[in-house]
């Protein structure tokens, strides 16, 4: 069962949009057993109980899942290519949006590249290499979202292959846990901007006045050089826009030598969240990941 479209657009990237039945099933496989993203499990079971409960008892995961998967997909068939048809539409009308994202993150090459995206039914929208993946999975999905986590997706492209240069330009190579929290804070102050916020409706969307970015940001906390304690988006925002004199990349070069230089920090904090979210959510495990982070600078 496949559903394609291409969106294509002179002043935004190209993105073609596919669902895929069989490739869901081994996203839900993979993220039910992620290395590096040990905490997802629970975040899948508490979105999906039934899943859960079928889980929970003696059997095959694999068949397990390919049946729970496969009925979703048969069942909202129709809604699927809905979503796709009006998300190709909200793209086709959101280039004053991608021109915004060049110019913040200084890279004039968007259009010239093309995006491969998948729907999901996962309650998150993983990263690929290429591409990203749409989480569809709260019915029904408002397209205006949709388009919101592709231009999310699409920062964090940005911000790698700008991650990429530096890391070869310096010899300098970040774990994992520093690079998602790079990502993810980069994302999160460049998008909580008042046009960004004017053409998505942050208040309608997501019920908040600004955009926070995601979860794991809201109870991160970080005491910088003057020791001054902030959430590491606000963190970011100010680094990266505080000093309009200084050249964007300047900036966004000495960030990641700072995000570089506390790599073990990062660690940590990423191992409390894993084991917060494996863990269903202890209070003593989330207290200890609000505690802040001082930053070497």
């Amino acid at each position: 069962m496949t559903v394609k479209s291409r969106i294509t657009m002179v002043s935004t990237p190209r993105i073609n949009i596919v669902s895929d039945v069989i490739d869901d099933i081994r996203l839900f496989l993979r993220y039910l057993n992620h290395p590096d993203y040990p905490g997802k499990k629970q975040v899948i079971l508490k979105f999906y109980p039934t899943l859960s409960e079928l889980l929970s008892h003696a059997g095959d995961e694999k068949t397990i899942v390919d049946t729970f998967v496969m009925d979703m997909y048969k069942r909202h068939h129709i809604y699927i290519k809905t979503i796709t048809k009006a998300l190709k539409e909200e793209v086709a009308k959101a280039s004053s949006i991608f021109a915004l994202l060049d110019k913040i993150m200084n890279y004039a090459n968007l259009g010239q590249i093309a995006f491969n995206a998948r729907t999901t039914f996962l309650p998150f929208s993983p990263l690929t290499d290429g591409g990203f993946y749409l989480s569809i999975g709260r019915l029904p999905q408002d397209p205006r979202r949709l388009l919101f986590t592709a231009v999310h997706e699409i920062s964090h492209h940005i911000l790698l292959c700008q991650l990429h240069d530096w890391e070869r330009n310096t010899g300098i190579i970040m774990n994992h846990p520093a690079v998602h929290y790079l990502k993810e804070s980069v994302t999160g102050a460049i998008m909580d901007n008042p046009m960004f916020n004017q053409y998505f409706d942050y208040k309608e969307l997501f019920n908040e006045d600004t955009y926070k970015g995601n979860i794991e940001l809201h109870n991160f906390m970080v005491q910088h050089s003057n020791n001054t304690t902030v959430n590491i988006v606000t963190y970011v925002k100010q680094h990266l826009h505080t000093d309009e004199s200084i050249p964007y990349k300047r900036k966004l070069h000495s960030l990641f030598l700072i995000f570089s230089n506390n790599q073990e920090s990062f660690s940590n904090q990423w191992n409390i969240w894993n084991a917060w979210q494996t863990a269903s959510n202890d209070t003593e495990l989330l207290t200890t990941y609000r505690k802040p982070i001082v930053l070497k600078e």
